[in-house]
């Protein structure tokens, strides 16, 4: 991108969507589409350029590169009107009494004569299947996500599996204030839903010990069913609740290789030592496998 281009054209597939877009937004896809079609592109895409490949908690992919962070519902609107193909602009020109800005031509192949579908064209762009593009450059992935959250005004409403745990990281890098996301909900609300996605990541990563994850989610007031209560007893037991003594490490990775390979860890001492109750059981258990006898406990 040259100096000072506030867009560039870039290939449409070439933009690669967030895996975990907190906005559920399918309904709109057809109103947007028309919308496009009619009155052509506004707003360019905005995209994490030199994005790194990313592993979720609960095993989610995301490819490195392009990552969308702001056109997620356009894209799959412009896709939707190829997927149907010329049928729908024609139904719009029956309607408007004019062509759309929008217009299909044949998709080719190397090595094919005949077309093997259709591709897009917008009406300033200089070939087909190119959208206008920004590209951004974001210090760390909580910072990319709170530029999601903040600027996403497309229309759709929030993902609930979604938005907790994205908070939940926000908050977590103190890289942005979530009270300054802007997304219409009270201080109450974001306080619950943030509580609820630690809660989430705790219970997912496996990382912490169980005890963690139950004082998160009493603390978004949906505790587990059967959660024993922690921390001290209080005068409405009789003093007699159990207490629980946690201590939470955290861990930094120099690479996304080195955590992955924690979590793959992880994942065989959960299973392999699942008998045992938290996941700090499970690591002592494994450790008195695989340590020799002079080295534990030191």
């Amino acid at each position: 991108m040259s100096k000072g281009a506030a867009a560039v054209w870039a290939d449409l597939e070439e933009l690669i969507p967030w895996v975990k877009n907190p906005k559920d937004n399918d309904e709109f896809i057809v109103p947007i589409a028309k919308s496009i079609c009619i009155l052509g592109w506004g707003a360019p895409f905005v995209a994490w350029k030199d994005a790194p490949e990313a592993r979720y908690v609960g095993g989610v992919y995301q490819p490195a590169g392009n990552r969308i962070a702001a056109g997620h519902l356009r894209q799959k609107a412009i896709r939707h009107v190829v997927a149907v193909g010329p049928s729908f602009l024609e139904q719009i020109e029956r309607e408007l009494g004019r062509k759309p800005l929008v217009t299909l031509v044949p998709r080719k192949a190397k090595g094919k004569k005949e077309p093997v579908g259709w591709n897009f064209q917008l009406p300033d762009a200089p070939k087909p299947g190119l959208v206008p593009v920004r590209y951004m450059a974001f210090p760390s992935e909580p910072e990319y996500e709170a530029m999601v959250i903040r600027d996403n005004g497309e229309a759709g409403k929030w993902v609930q599996d979604q938005l907790p745990s994205i908070l939940a990281s926000i908050a977590s890098s103190k890289a942005y204030q979530v009270a300054d996301l802007g997304l219409g909900l009270s201080d109450t609300d974001l306080a619950q839903l943030t509580a609820m996605g630690q809660a989430e990541v705790a219970r997912l990563s496996g990382v912490v010990d169980a005890a963690v994850a139950d004082a998160a989610a009493v603390a978004a007031t949906v505790p587990p069913d059967g959660a024993a209560p922690s921390g001290p007893p209080s005068a409405g037991d009789g003093g007699k609740a159990p207490r629980t003594t946690v201590l939470h490490y955290d861990i930094i990775w120099d690479s996304v290789d080195q955590q992955k390979g924690w979590f793959d860890v992880l994942r065989h001492v959960n299973k392999r030592y699942a008998e045992h109750g938290s996941i700090g059981a499970r690591l002592t258990a494994f450790l008195a496998d695989v340590l020799p006898e002079s080295a534990r406990g030191k």
